[in-house]
């Protein structure tokens, strides 16, 4: 079928139970969909309106048998529901790739030798995946293809054999009838790898992305491992699989990781055995004083003794799981992480014992995860991802507890005003999941335009993020997409303003599907204006502060995913807006007066709601308790009655995105006969506030409405100060809500 057609029948849900099995996941289908539709239309900008075929290739999780491939051994293995999809025609001669925002060089399928000015790049690993499948005799030819993939870079995933895979099944789809076995293509993978791009690896992460699910591999021959299946139901166990982006420095880690199976062969060697997997583990135990004399390296002996465990485990763990044991596979996932983390001794490099990001990731999960679930290193080790098995329960507290963050700001006037915005910017870090380690401020003339701070206290910032341990950096000002890129790249974390904050907590508290359109539109809006290209966030698997909503994928898929959401979203705004309009002329016809509670956030507008009309709805000490608007009948003392209605309350430095979204909801007050603003007078810089509420209120063209100032709190507050009434408004009260 042409791309139009499929589009169509993507859209219209003809697809959607073959989505939802592929990826396991009902939630993703809205995503996945729009996913699709958008590689579709991508293809068609990029080669036209043809006949093609799609294709996917899944990244994938390792979940024991850490170092054990290259020695021979057993590893468990699972791919995951991130992966790359190709939309794909034939062509002759030629394969002709676009993956993401990369545009691939073309290839002859006439001149599929090796290009040493290839080396690391995605030419040689289309090349050799098509020269290797050519060699065995399978039968090869020309594609033009748009890529785009969900596996994150850099995380422990695969991505680079996740496209390995996805080229090798294209020739395989289009060329040999789907006939070639996928451990063929992973191992077609593995030389394009090892011989073309230049990067030496094992057999286990092309077998996990070309195989699929979850599979056991024994890699005793290299040239013929046995791939099993486990067919094992995770969602019945409650728990999710978590991968934890732990950053870790900046150095070069090829020797670290190059040591691990140098050090595991001399020790075979000295049995005059290429490969651990070859040694008797009896005899090995019986000669460790002769190998401690003759290698002089106890690391390499301790790095043994975790190969034998680890290989003996990944059995073990196999036979728990089609015991359906979960406990004793937790245990034994544990003590695979305790063994990679004491034996094996990849968790830091050892020239530079200074940066511990993966121990620290890995002490701090142990402390919050408790009896809630286990954890362990991730892939390869020495910096990176870590990864933890947790109840779904305790996923959210394992979020929140892991976030660590430092905030920063200028000051522009040297005055006090900056440091009661950290003040409150930190209430909305701890409203968000985090933790706030510490502060930074610069006094200033200008904010510097590429990187906000000066060049000095980047540096400063940069040592207090490695010193501290945080996982990001927060900033009191929205920031442009430069200063973020650029920060980002100079600190090496996650780079946030109050804006993003902002935003990821009215993700959490949205309820209604009304606020969670607007909050969606917000955030879709802001990232539109922030795609530069900067460093892949975790979304989905790792999570945390925000990252909530929409998760942040390559670029130029970005964008057009983006532009079709909001204009979606804008269309089911429209429909709550003559809604909202049908609502109001009903009530015009019945007379009803209407009053809209209006104040800062946690001034106490819900209380206030509560106490007048015996509502329930949420009221705690939190910025935006509640943000979906509550409307409640009140009757007065003389028996008339007016709806009152509980607004989303307002903040300094509101996002222009929210207000822009909100407008459906905020436009309420409008058409109110009355404002009641709610002002918290226990609060040190509640003029502030009000002035606050009094730009937005003008903002959205209400400022001519009569007005009651609630001056909230009162019993919390000196008498003496409390204003009885202010000039611009029409009355006041001193109320204490409770």
């Amino acid at each position: 079928m042409k791309t139009t057609e499929i589009k169509e029948q993507v859209v219209s849900g003809k697809y959607d139970a073959l989505i939802e099995d592929l990826y396991a996941d009902p939630s993703l289908l809205q995503y996945q969909k729009q996913r699709y539709a958008a590689a579709l239309d991508k293809y068609q900008t990029l080669f036209g309106d043809d006949e093609v075929s799609i294709y996917s290739a899944a990244g994938r999780s390792e979940i024991s048998g850490n170092h054990t491939d290259h020695q021979h051994g057993c590893v468990l293995a699972g791919s995951i529901n991130l992966d790359a999809i190709g939309i794909v025609s034939k062509q002759d001669h030629v394969i002709k790739v676009i993956s993401d925002d990369f545009d691939i060089k073309p290839i002859d399928l006439n001149d599929l030798d090796k290009k040493e000015d290839e080396l690391g790049t995605s030419e040689a690993l289309i090349r050799g995946v098509v020269s290797k499948l050519k060699e065995l005799g399978y039968n090869v030819g020309g594609f033009k293809a748009f890529i785009t993939s969900d596996v994150l870079m850099g995380a422990g995933l695969s991505s680079s054999a996740a496209f390995e895979s996805i080229i090798g099944t294209i020739i395989d789809g289009l060329y040999n009838d789907m006939k070639i076995d996928m451990v063929t293509i992973a191992k077609v993978g593995q030389y394009a790898e090892n011989v073309y791009f230049g990067k030496p690896c094992g057999l286990m992460d092309q077998c996990a992305c070309a195989v699929g699910g979850l599979i056991s591999i024994d890699f005793k021959d290299t040239s013929n491992p046995i791939v099993n299946s486990v067919n094992v139901d995770f969602s019945k166990y409650d728990h999710s699989l978590c991968i934890v982006d732990t950053k870790g420095s900046h150095a070069d880690l090829t020797d670290a990781y190059g040591a691990v199976p140098q050090e595991m062969k001399e020790v075979a060697h000295y049995f005059g055995k290429e490969v651990l997997r070859e040694v008797d583990e009896n005899e090995f135990y019986a000669n460790i004083a002769n190998l401690r004399t003759a290698l002089n390296n106890d690391r390499a002996i301790l790095r043994a003794i975790h190969f034998f465990n680890e290989n003996r485990r990944v059995n073990t763990i196999v036979e728990r799981l089609n015991k359906d044991d979960f406990e004793g596979f937790k245990t034994l996932i544990q003590e695979s992480g305790d063994s990679s983390y004491k034996f094996l001794q990849n968790v830091y490099a050892d020239f530079d014992y200074k940066n511990q990001a993966v121990s620290l990731g890995l002490a701090m999960s142990e402390m919050i995860l408790k009896d809630h679930g286990v954890c362990r290193v991730h892939g390869g080790g020495f910096a990176g991802t870590i990864q933890a098995f947790v109840e779904n329960s305790y996923v959210e507290t394992y979020k929140e507890e892991i976030e660590k963050v430092i905030l920063f700001a200028v000051d522009l006037d040297n005055g006090e005003q900056v440091p009661a915005n950290l003040d409150e910017l930190e209430e909305l870090v701890a409203t968000a999941g985090a933790e706030t380690l510490g502060r930074m401020i610069q006094n200033k003339d200008s904010i510097e335009k590429a990187t906000y701070l000066g060049t000095g206290k980047v540096e400063d910032l940069r040592d207090m993020v490695e010193r501290l341990g945080a996982t990001g950096v927060v900033c009191d000002d929205e920031l442009s997409p430069i200063q973020m890129k650029n920060l980002e790249q100079e600190l090496d974390t996650k780079v946030m303003d109050r804006t993003l904050i902002i935003l990821d907590i009215f993700a959490m508290r949205a309820s209604t599907n009304e606020g969670k359109i607007q909050v969606e539109l917000a955030q879709l809006r802001y990232r539109a204006s922030h795609l530069v290209g900067g460093r892949s966030e975790l979304s989905r698997l790792g999570g945390g502060i925000g990252t909530r909503g929409p998760g942040e994928k390559k670029l130029e898929t970005d964008r057009r995913l983006i532009r079709n959401r909001i204009s979606a979203l804008k269309q089911e705004l429209s429909q709550v807006e003559k809604h909202r309009e049908l609502i109001r002329s009903r009530r015009a016809v019945g007379n009803l007066k209407t009053a809209a509670i209006v104040g800062y956030t946690n001034a106490g507008k819900s209380t206030l709601l509560n106490t007048l009309t015996g509502a329930s709805v949420l009221s705690e000490d939190k910025l935006f308790a509640t943000l979906d608007p509550t409307t409640r009948l009140l009757t007065l003392d003389d028996g008339q009655q007016l709806l009152l209605t509980d607004t989303v309350g307002f903040i300094r430095k509101l996002p222009h995105h929210l207000v822009s979204a909100f407008k459906a909801t905020l436009e309420e007050l409008a058409y109110a006969d009355l404002l009641l603003h709610v002002v918290d007078v226990s609060d040190e810089n509640w003029q502030i506030h009000a002035q606050t509420v009094d730009k937005v209120v003008a903002q959205l063209g209400a400022q001519d409405i009569p007005r009651v100032m609630v001056y909230n709190k009162a019993d919390k507050c000196d008498p003496d100060v409390i204003p009885f009434i202010r000039p611009d408004s029409n009355s006041s009260l001193n109320v204490t809500s409770k």
